[in-house]
């Protein structure tokens, strides 16, 4: 079975642009893959450490860094392992 686990950063920056919409919206999609989708909230990913470059909010889909994360970027993320990678 394919598997995917996301990882939501919700430290102070990520949080205020968005992090914790990121993860109520985790808790519906769920629903939707069921166990092939893990999430969970984490209060940082070491991110904004890495420079002026990056930008909050940030989420984690499998080893991927998502920058400047949205409800549909996530959501893209997680539908391309899904449906495209191989069974693990």
């Amino acid at each position: 079975m394919k598997k995917v686990k996301v990882t939501v950063c919700l430290g102070t920056a990520c949080y205020l642009f968005g992090g914790q919409d990121i993860l109520k919206h985790l808790k519906n999609l769920k629903a939707k893959y069921g166990p092939a989708m893990e999430y969970e909230g984490v209060p940082c990913l070491g991110q904004c450490a890495k420079g002026k470059q990056t930008k909050a909010p940030f989420v984690r889909v499998n080893n991927i860094i998502v920058e400047q994360a949205t409800i549909e970027a996530v959501d893209a993320a997680i539908a391309s392992i899904l449906e495209s990678a191989p069974a693990v």
